[in-house]
């Protein structure tokens, strides 16, 4: 089948920039759930973190992970952070995508950093703060709740080699969301800084 990349790109802060990419059946009712979710959570973003949202993006075949076209809507409007406050340019929180795919022995998960975050998120032990992290929970619960353009994991086509040297393909294949957890602790992102 095919699926509509969304990449969420995020900017304006030491590191920057960065993306969060999600893989829907249907861009249009996703992008505007997850705009409505980060519209919530920049109360939580520093003030010079904007998170912008795409008016196009990539359709990709699941099984063979190629390009077969690209889709487009009207771009809605980024997103600027309203957290005051001191913040760490690589810290904030991760979500966690749960889905019911099991692909050679292993759950198909994904996840997605809300990077950064800034000092208000956080309490004095170093965990989120249970205000903050409520917040953060419940919006990422609206996000896939409402089976809002059929949010899912992709899990990527693989090659991987037998015991005597020959390649197999692991086709690759697409999971619909059906959870999310949100662990009280600060996750640090280092990939793009690297």
């Amino acid at each position: 089948m095919d699926m509509n990349r969304i990449r969420m790109a995020w900017s304006g802060f030491p590191g920057a920039p960065g993306v969060s990419t999600f893989y829907v059946t249907d861009p249009v009712p996703f992008l505007n759930a997850l705009h409505a979710a980060m519209a919530d959570i920049t109360t939580r973003l520093p003030l010079d973190c904007t998170v912008s949202f795409p008016g196009e993006g990539d359709i990709v075949n699941d099984v063979s992970g190629l390009i077969t076209g690209t889709w487009t809507t009207i771009a809605l409007a980024p997103l600027t952070g309203t957290g005051v406050g001191a913040y760490a340019g690589v810290a904030g929180a991760a979500c966690t995508w749960l889905t019911g795919g099991v692909v050679d022995g292993h759950r198909v998960r994904g996840r997605t950093f809300l990077v950064p975050l800034a000092s208000g998120a956080f309490d004095t032990d170093g965990t989120l703060n249970p205000t903050a992290l409520a917040q953060i929970r419940s919006d990422m619960t609206a996000l896939y709740g409402v089976g809002a353009g059929g949010f899912g994991i992709w899990h990527r086509p693989r090659l991987v080699t037998t015991g005597i040297g020959a390649p197999i393909s692991t086709p690759g294949s697409f999971h619909l969301v059906t959870g999310s957890r949100v662990s009280d602790k600060a996750a640090v992102l280092r990939s793009r800084r690297d």
